[in-house]
């Protein structure tokens, strides 16, 4: 890791230099992330100013760490509908609907509408 000026860093990583799995799977992850974004063309991208079979040289900056982690985390609240009730959650709102049965008559069903948050998963 090496400073190129105060409002950037230069990451230099080394495979057999990594001691896990986990750690050579983050940095495939952070590679993963960062080529997602260059072709969603998403501001603020880290650069992976080189990149061979066994290192990688990725220079960020304060906004390029932000623009990554919203990218990772972006979620959204969403309404989801459930037939059963959730433990512990109160829901948002309960609808009731009219079902038709086998027998052709009808019979009222709740719904209930919970607020949840879902990832958006952008980079997937």
């Amino acid at each position: 890791m090496s400073n190129q000026n105060e409002s950037q860093l230069t990451l230099k990583y080394d495979l057999f230099d990594l001691p896990t799995a986990q750690h050579k799977a983050g940095l495939a992850g952070l590679l993963l992330m960062t080529e997602s974004m260059v072709r969603r063309r998403l501001p603020n991208t880290p650069v992976v100013q080189s990149l061979t079979p066994t290192t990688a040289t990725i220079v960020v900056s304060e906004e390029s760490l932000q623009a990554l982690f919203d990218d990772l985390y972006a979620a959204a609240w969403v309404e989801r509908e459930s037939k059963a009730k959730w433990a512990n959650k109160k829901p948002k709102r309960i609808v009731k609907l009219e079902v038709a049965t086998e027998s052709g008559k009808p019979k009222t069903e709740k719904l209930y509408i919970y607020d949840m948050v879902v990832p958006s998963g952008g980079f997937l």
